[in-house]
């Protein structure tokens, strides 16, 4: 079974992953965040 996979791993970061991990790193630093993300 192979292991890799070239063009997976060229794909972009999901932008809702970076979104999440500078409102983590902002409310780290103790600033309010305000989300307007999707929600049910």
């Amino acid at each position: 079974m192979k292991d890799s996979f070239p063009r997976i791993e060229r794909l972009p970061p999901y932008v809702f992953n970076i979104v999440n991990e500078l409102k983590a790193q902002a409310r780290q630093r103790g600033e309010d965040v305000v989300d307007f993300g999707m929600g049910n």
